[in-house]
């Protein structure tokens, strides 16, 4: 049974806010690893990276859980 529509299009946003971040980092990392001065991110931007993160985490998580109960409780009706 393939996921209900709305927790695929969680799942999907989650991916791309995730390939946005991956691809930010991996900008810096570039720009730092070719000598390029950057200006190094502060606690703000590193605490609002973390934020996004953690969020992405327990939306994740929750999809999950709730994706877990709707298959166990469509078991449970389908077992006789």
């Amino acid at each position: 049974m393939p996921l209900p529509k709305d927790e695929l299009a969680a799942l999907k946003r989650a991916v791309g806010e995730l390939g946005a971040v991956g691809r930010n980092l991996n900008q810096v990392a570039r720009a730092a690893n070719q000598g390029a001065r950057i200006a190094v991110p502060g606690r703000e931007e590193f605490k609002a990276i973390l934020k996004i993160c953690e969020a992405l985490r327990d939306h994740t998580k929750d999809l999950i859980k709730a994706n877990t109960a709707s298959w166990a409780s469509g078991y449970a009706e389908d077992t006789p």
